[in-house]
């Protein structure tokens, strides 16, 4: 009985899957004529309504996924040919999928500036995003090399062949890309760290320098005496009020007064000679009666000097008496 009811079912469900099946054939077909006109948008509703007649058709999901490709949608398409994986259209999906990870690897290394060759590397590129962009995609090349083995071995294929091959030629040249980038990187990292230290320099110098400068203002005015204690000092210095100028003028003609230098080195003289002087290398000790004899000469200068002091004013007193 069961096999009756099998059989029935499976004559009157037969042709509809057939019709889908037609009707989605008929759908793809205007999709592709329409992809060969440009048309990419009528494309596109097309695969839609081939979706929709035959669900699950691994080559609708295929043609699906052509057009993503076309349209830089890689993961979306990635997905559609993920779906068309099964046989008879293995080779076709692994093939389809390598072709898609180079595709959006190759898109971004473009972008980022990357060159297709190690020549085409320029000296002044930054390092930085360039080396993040090789590392982003080397992983992407990977996959599709793997992509493409994978399609190899469900079937020997010149172009699958070349692309592993290729694949292989570009990540060893983004290594090398890679190496000399890194060296870059170190050598404007080691100029960059020599700058800032020749400009840390600069600034401590120049901090110094003003530091300098505002110590010499603020000593300037100290240096600067006003005229005022000038003369107050001058004043200090000269109790009596006495104009050296006016004592010269006051002293009598004939009358002169010999310099103190001459009379004071003349009083040590005849009290006492010089001492020799000594090494430099020894330190100089005096004696306790060289001690007293040093105490005796200064008391007796000081007592020459108020003498001559005392004479000095006796002369001034009688010029001005003189004068009266």
């Amino acid at each position: 009985m069961s096999r009756y009811l099998v059989a029935l079912i499976v004559l009157f469900v037969a042709p509809i899957l057939r019709a889908d099946q037609d009707s989605g054939l008929k759908l793809l077909h205007q999709a592709r004529a329409a992809a060969r006109a440009g048309d990419d948008a009528r494309a596109l509703e097309l695969i839609e309504a081939a979706r929709i007649e035959w669900p699950g058709s691994p080559l609708v999901a295929h043609e699906f996924a052509d057009r993503l490709l076309d349209d830089g949608a890689f993961d979306a398409a990635l997905v559609e040919y993920s779906k068309g994986s099964g046989a008879p259209y293995a080779f076709r999906a692994a093939f389809n999928k390598g072709v898609a990870r180079h595709r959006e690897a190759e898109t971004a290394l473009t972008e980022a500036g990357v060159p297709a060759d190690p020549q085409g590397l320029s000296d002044d590129a930054d390092p930085a995003p360039l080396i993040a962009a090789i590392d982003a995609a080397t992983p992407q090349l990977q996959s599709a090399r793997r992509d493409f083995l994978e399609a190899l071995a469900e079937h020997s294929d010149e172009r699958a062949r070349d692309s592993v091959a290729a694949l292989t030629q570009r990540l060893d040249e983004l290594a090398e890309m890679r190496e000399r980038l890194e060296e870059q990187q170190q050598e404007n990292d080691q100029e960059q760290n020599e700058d800032s230290d020749d400009q840390q320099q600069d600034s401590n110098d120049q901090d110094d320098q003003d530091d300098q400068e505002q110590q010499d203002d603020q000593q300037d005015p100290n240096d600067q005496q006003n005229p005022d204690d000038q003369q107050q000092n001058q004043d200090q210095q000269n109790p009596e009020g006495d104009d050296p100028e006016d004592d010269q003028q006051d002293e009598p003609e004939g009358q002169e007064e010999p310099p103190p230098e001459e009379e004071e080195g003349g009083e040590q003289d005849e009290q006492q000679p010089p001492p020799e002087p000594e090494p430099e290398q020894e330190q100089r000790r005096l004696t306790p009666q060289q001690l007293q004899e040093l105490l005796a000469t200064l008391d007796k200068l000081e007592e020459e000097a108020q003498r001559l002091e005392a004479q000095r004013r006796a002369a001034n007193r009688r010029s001005v008496e003189k004068d009266w």
